[in-house]
């Protein structure tokens, strides 16, 4: 908290820094379970990034993935889902994808999954699969835990056949 205070003071409040440092005590408040805590670091960590980096800057799917993964531990579903509905815009062009989008696609179906939408977890993580497939390739072992995820939603959506064969 001292180094926060005196990097705001030298740095000015919106630098990239300072906003590793909100990630930082984010990540120390989440690992002690002080989840609300963490909540407001990572949305401060979020905003600064935000506002200095360029949109789709990994950066910013990163923190924003940090703060959408402490919103599910809280229970805040919705809101987690509508951070990861947000950064699907990211990636615009077919160029710009990369294994942060599947993985956005990956954590909405687990979401869905949550709030037993098998249907929107199955969209989602057969884009997951196009995306890590297309970045990856077919063989990879990044498949792997998409693959059985995705088995697991056609199984409960009574798609057995797809199901055994994935």
């Amino acid at each position: 908290q001292a180094s926060l205070d005196i990097k705001t003071t030298i740095l000015g409040k919106q630098h990239l820094s300072l906003a590793g440092s909100y990630d930082n005590l984010g990540s120390l408040c989440e690992m002690r379970d002080e989840l609300e805590d963490a909540e407001t670091y990572y949305r401060d960590a979020l905003d600064i990034t935000e506002a200095i980096q360029p949109k789709n800057d990994p950066q910013v799917f990163n923190r924003l993935d940090k703060l959408a993964r402490c919103l599910v531990k809280e229970g805040k579903l919705e809101e987690a889902e509508q951070l990861y509905l947000r950064s699907k815009t990211f990636w615009k062009s077919e160029s710009s994808r990369s294994y942060n989008e599947a993985r956005a696609d990956y954590a909405l179906a687990s979401i869905y999954i949550t709030l037993r939408n098998y249907t929107a977890a199955a969209q989602s993580l057969h884009k997951a699969l196009q995306i890590t497939e297309a970045v990856d390739g077919s063989s990879s072992i990044s498949m792997v835990p998409y693959l059985q995820r995705y088995a697991y939603v056609l199984y409960y959506l009574g798609r057995r056949g797809e199901s055994e064969q994935l």
